[in-house]
């Protein structure tokens, strides 16, 4: 585990440092993560190289084809937008689906437990019941004037 350095002091033992259960290296995830993390480093400056350089250059470096300059602007603002949109959509989606706040099966269902909590002993745990509505407003706002 720890070895002598020739100063006196000791050194850690790597290996068996491991957080990896004793297993040193790395894993196909961390090379794949890394691998994608530098080609997506690559495609962006080429990206911004290609968006800068004007197009006497690219021909006389012996580039024929590339794409117009239009979409070195038009992809990502697309993308943006695409990714604004959808979740757009999705907010929308799930808000035409779900039922109002004030709807009657926001509050309760057939599955409900509802009842008054018992008074639980010193060394006891409550039974588990769904509390009424009215009773939580109640323990929560004090009598109201239509409940006296």
């Amino acid at each position: 585990p720890i070895e002598a350095r020739p100063d006196g002091l000791a050194a850690p033992n790597w290996e068996l440092a491991s957080a990896t259960n004793g297993r040193t290296g790395v894993n196909a995830r961390e090379v794949y993560g890394f691998v994608g993390w530098c080609s997506s480093a690559v495609v962006t400056v080429l990206w911004f190289l290609w968006a800068i350089t004007p197009d006497s250059w690219l021909v006389a470096v012996g580039v024929a084809y590339y794409p117009a300059k239009y979409w070195a602007i038009a992809l990502p603002c697309q993308l943006c937008v695409s990714v604004v949109l959808f979740y757009w959509m999705y907010d929308g989606l799930n808000r035409a689906f779900v039922l109002s706040p004030s709807h009657g099966a926001q509050i309760s269902d057939a599955f409900a437990n509802v009842g008054e909590p018992d008074k639980p002993s010193e060394r006891s745990i409550p039974s588990l019941v769904d509390l009424d509505m009215r009773h939580v407003c109640r323990v929560l706002y004090g009598k109201q004037q239509s409940d006296k």
